[in-house]
């Protein structure tokens, strides 16, 4: 999927939910009036990389890259660049769960409706499910995990997780899963039309802390990266 069809993909989801709700909270009106960003994809079968919403530094939407992971600049993207570098063109991409711009996280799940939450994942897990069907992803932000079913009783996105044990050098840097299938909950909010499969199952979920924040022992590399790669989701690779 082209970058430029996504972005215009979450303006008619921004601009249907608008449309129906005129008296929305001023804070949530300024978040959206920011715009998207919806990251760089890659190729089918590659290394997703996954965070819970972009920040907003004043840019404008046209200023933001949409096209490959290795082409962005700045300080933010330094460690995933290096990731991208390290592997083949465009076999590592960056999607955030929302692809609303706000810097304080608290402030954007504080203020974000969930029946806009839901809208957003949908997409998230449609664009991930049927066009990138990636055998890795890293999701560098911990604190919400549960997104991804690691709650049960709050499953989200409700991947069920089987729990894969690492050696000392990765478990120190994050929690490694395999996603087995969907749990059988009707609190899971996938779509519709993907209701009775899960095109990720055998995929390799990495769940880590935000890099720029994490302790220097805790931060995960390129190399990590590749040891993630070659020691797990390269098998799935046909």
């Amino acid at each position: 999927m082209d970058g430029k069809i996504l972005r215009s993909d979450y303006h008619v989801i921004l601009e249907e939910y608008m449309t129906g709700h005129p008296n929305m909270d001023s804070n949530l009106c300024t978040i959206l009036s920011r715009g998207v960003y919806n990251g760089t994809l890659c190729k089918q079968g590659g290394i997703l990389i996954s965070g819970i919403n972009p920040s907003y530094d004043g840019k404008t939407e046209e200023e933001l890259p949409c096209n490959r992971l290795a082409e962005c600049t700045g300080k933010y993207w330094k460690p995933y660049v290096e990731i991208a570098n390290s592997f083949s063109e465009d076999m590592v991409g960056y999607l955030d769960v929302f692809p609303l711009r706000c810097t304080k996280e608290a402030d954007l799940l504080k203020t974000v409706p969930v029946d806009l939450k839901v809208r957003l994942i949908q997409k998230f897990m449609k664009v991930v499910e049927e066009y990138i069907r990636p055998n890795l992803i890293i999701y560098t932000n911990k604190s919400t995990r549960y997104l991804w079913g690691t709650d049960e009783l709050h499953p989200w996105m409700g991947y069920k997780l089987l729990p894969i044990k690492t050696g000392e050098r990765l478990s120190v840097k994050g929690n490694l899963y395999r996603i087995i299938g969907r749990q059988d909950s009707a609190a899971c909010i996938y779509p519709e039309d993907t209701h009775n499969k899960c095109n990720l199952v055998g995929c390799y979920l990495f769940i880590t802390n935000f890099y720029q924040y994490a302790k220097k022992e805790a931060k995960l590399t390129a190399d990590d990266v590749k040891a993630l790669w070659n020691a797990y989701a390269l098998s799935n690779v046909g």
